[in-house]
């Protein structure tokens, strides 16, 4: 690859690098149409929404390491242009606000979950959050907010008044197994 993508002068073939020309064409992309309301825009802004609910994390993902994120398990070009952006440490600034919490000291599900889950248990507790469609602890929480709601633990969405992370749109997420 080295002979192919080196310089005509020194030896090399003087070819673009593929993966440096794809990345370029992403970001022109993601600049270009990111805040307009045409077909291409929205499929972004779908894309990276879409992207935020799956990495249960609360703001901006432009500005979060996806790398970190190992229970992301859809490769989509949103999401690897992100980490082509991080990796060269590309900064781009965004408009969609990102997931919230919703009451005083609450936090997101997947903040710090590594400590207790790892690997496939990982991706596994991921589809279940996704199914059920909670993003905050207080997702978790019966609408008083004082105990778990034990339909949720069940693995079953809250039969209550709806938890606030239920207004975003979430994709479909197909029901785990129980082995799951």
């Amino acid at each position: 690859m080295t002979i192919a993508t080196g310089p005509v002068k020194f030896g090399g073939l003087g070819l673009a690098h593929m993966y440096e020309n794809q990345m370029i064409d992403h970001i022109h992309v993601m600049m270009q149409h990111g805040h307009l309301q045409t077909v291409t825009g929205k499929l972004l802004r779908i894309s990276l929404e879409n992207l935020a609910l799956e990495s249960g994390m609360k703001g901006d993902l432009v500005s979060i390491d996806i790398r970190k994120m190992r229970w992301i398990t859809q490769r989509t070009w949103i999401g690897i242009s992100l980490q082509a952006m991080q990796e060269h440490r590309i900064s781009m600034q965004s408009t969609i606000q990102g997931l919230q919490s919703w009451v005083t000291n609450d936090d997101m599900i997947m903040e710090g979950i590594e400590e207790f889950c790892q690997g496939t248990d990982l991706n596994t507790f991921n589809k279940v959050r996704m199914n059920l469609q909670v993003n905050t602890l207080s997702d978790l929480l019966t609408a008083d907010l004082m105990k778990v709601d034990t339909t949720l633990l069940q693995g079953e969405r809250s039969r209550d008044l709806p938890h606030p992370s239920a207004q975003y749109k979430w994709a479909h997420v197909p029901q785990p197994t129980r082995t799951e």
